[in-house]
């Protein structure tokens, strides 16, 4: 179904946007080779500092982002972190020069996509159907490490052609646009589908004939 796979997508999508991440230390410190543009050049115990601050900043964004999901559904609130989320990745490219911009637009960007984890994590049981939640959690986690297995590869080959560790941040910021996008696609079709007083998932059959009350076979 049309719906529940653009809910794989933002899985798929978001998930695949971690995997840059791991490339920021190389950005952040001095291993960049003699035929790489040049990094940041801070020491590890700088950069660790800087990485720890991005964790910090989301404790408190948790604590809030809870209510909101409960106040307006988490589909909005998620939509609002990604989008929040793929502008300061693209700013991250851009304005990042020093530890000290470093540490600014990482913590920004680290604070949005906190804002999309908090109600990411509460949009499977909202949307997904009761009766077949296991197997619709399956099938969602199938996806995102399916994302982790395939964009390694790719951020590996970009790196290699590209030589530059800071486009990491504009394919963290290609992965999170495309996640808004399938954000808002999931949205429309949840509103068409009864919205916030009358959602009902969509239904996922096989088609298959079987019996009604009176024992004649009809189509379900």
């Amino acid at each position: 179904h049309r719906f529940y796979l653009n809910f794989y997508l933002v899985t798929f999508f978001s998930w695949a946007s971690f995997v840059p991440l791991s490339y920021v230390v190389f950005f952040g410190t001095r291993a960049g080779r003699p035929d790489y543009a040049a990094t940041l050049g801070l020491t590890l115990q700088e950069f660790g500092q800087v990485k720890g601050w991005t964790f910090l900043v989301q404790i408190p964004i948790y604590f809030v982002a809870g209510y909101f999901v409960d106040r307006f559904h988490p589909l909005r609130v998620a939509m609002l972190g990604m989008l929040l989320t793929s502008v300061s990745y693209f700013c991250c490219f851009w304005f990042i020069n020093n530890s000290s911009s470093l540490l600014l637009w990482w913590c920004l960007n680290q604070a949005a996509f906190a804002i999309f984890m908090g109600a990411s994590a509460t949009m499977g049981p909202k949307l997904f159907p009761r009766d077949k939640y296991g197997q619709f959690v399956s099938a969602n986690a199938i996806f995102g490490i399916t994302s982790l297995v395939i964009t390694p590869l790719i951020i590996g080959l970009l790196m290699e052609t590209i030589r530059d560790y800071r486009y990491v941040f504009v394919f963290s910021g290609v992965c999170t646009t495309i996640t808004f996008v399938a954000c808002i696609a999931l949205f429309l079709q949840w509103r068409k589908l009864g919205g916030d007083l009358h959602y009902t998932p969509p239904e996922t059959g096989s088609g298959e004939p079987k019996p009604d009350l009176t024992g004649k076979p009809v189509l379900s």
